[in-house]
């Protein structure tokens, strides 16, 4: 089973979910997971559909507002469910689907 992440490095929790990902990931059999950053001009439609591409059965987005909306874009109509790790300033939509912020 196969796990892509979309992770903003600048996101200010990056780092360390990054790290209970590849934890969970080993615990659970996923194997090791396709990792893809964001960047300025690439903010994770790209990155969600290459993760697709890939393989991924489920793909996770680390970052704030702008990257899950970039990545949920980018998923739509693959039937590939996405998760949510908010690591963004405001983590609006986080907040609003009562997701723990910690």
């Amino acid at each position: 089973m196969s796990l892509g992440v979309v992770v903003n490095p600048a996101s200010r929790r990056a780092a360390a979910a990054m790290t209970a990902l590849r934890a969970v990931a080993a615990e659970t059999g996923w194997g090791e997971p396709m990792v893809h950053e964001t960047a300025v001009d690439a903010t994770g439609t790209g990155q969600a559909r290459q993760c697709v591409r890939d393989g991924a059965r489920r793909v996770v987005v680390v970052g704030g507002d702008g990257t899950t909306r970039a990545v949920a874009h980018g998923l739509a109509g693959s039937r590939v469910p996405m998760g949510i790790v908010p690591a963004g300033t405001a983590n609006l939509y986080a907040h609003n689907l009562r997701l723990p912020l910690r």
